[in-house]
Order: structure tokens, then sequence, then C-alpha cells
């Protein structure tokens, strides 16, 4: 199986994601010769993009999601100031329910400040 094949289908989408305008109205550029080859042989499915956009939802789950996220920081640089850790000390969300762990600590349940917020 020729991976190059799909990588070269992926790029044509991609390209055209880069060649529409900004949400919401996602307007598709004027068919010119300046446009790449691979955004020309995609650039029907423009219609669909938007239609997905408005019927998905996704502008208030990105929202959702962006909000979450920085909670989520938030949490972690509270935690890292209350414990006296530099920036780098913390590499990824679950370390200091892992550390907790290993400390010795019989608890199998961490607190809620501890563990952080699955995003469902």
């Amino acid at each position: 199986m020729d991976v190059g094949i799909y990588a070269l289908q992926a790029a044509r989408y991609v390209s055209l994601a880069y060649a529409l305008g900004p949400p919401p109205l996602l307007a598709a550029p004027e068919r010119s010769d300046d446009l790449p080859g691979g955004v020309l042989e995609v650039l029907d499915f423009a219609p669909l993009v938007r239609e997905f956009y408005k019927k998905s939802g996704i502008d208030e789950r990105l929202l959702n999601y962006t909000r979450a996220y920085q909670a989520e920081g938030d949490r972690l640089r509270r935690l890292r100031k209350r414990r006296g850790l530099k920036g780098h000390d913390i590499s990824c969300p679950y370390k200091d329910w892992i550390l907790r762990i290993c400390d010795g600590c019989k608890s199998d349940q961490p607190t809620t400040d501890e563990e952080p917020e699955r995003l469902h």
C-alpha cells in the first residue's frame, strides 16, 4: 500500500482549508490559474465545508474546548505555584497525580485539583 497516495489526497483538502476565507462564511476563492492544482481539484467541496460548519456547531464546540484548555492551564499554573515548581517541572497534566501515588499515598482517588478534567 502506497501511503503517498493518501498524503496527496489529504494535501489537496488541507490546501482547500487554507484557500477558504475565515468562518463563518468560508468563502471560496474565484477559480484562477493562480490557485494550486490540488485546490482546483477540490474547490467544489467548499459548499460542503460551509454546510458542515453550520450544521455541526463546531464554532460553539471550539469555544468550549478553548475555555476548557484555558481553565486546565490556569489550574496547572496554580498547582505549580502552590508547589513552588518551575514551568519545566510539569510536563503533563497527570504528573502530579502520578507523583502523589509514587510518593506512597494509599488513596487511588486523586483530588479534583490534582486530576485533570477529561474532555468528553
